[in-house]
């Protein structure tokens, strides 16, 4: 998913903190957060990728106020990467 950050980060230990307790609640929902950070050649200035285990379990996720309340970034838009082969 990429998107801007709803607050710049005070440092880098917010930036750890806020990405962690996304994953928590993340975990709640059967997802996983694999990695964070600035993509190269979009114009949005971050990036996320999360593991999921079924799309149910992300639309789940997305109706729940406890993950837009958790998730750092705003102005979002979202790419799936479907395993056929896994």
């Amino acid at each position: 998913m990429f998107g801007t950050l709803k607050e710049p980060y005070a440092d880098i230990d917010d930036a750890q903190n806020r990405w962690e307790a996304f994953d928590k609640v993340c975990e709640r929902h059967g997802m996983k957060l694999i990695f964070w950070g600035d993509p190269f050649g979009v114009p949005e200035p971050q990036v996320f990728a999360l593991k999921i285990g079924s799309i149910p379990d992300w639309e789940d996720a997305i109706q729940d106020i406890e993950y837009a309340s958790a998730i750092p970034l705003e102005n979002t838009r979202t790419l799936f990467v479907m395993d056929y082969l896994g």
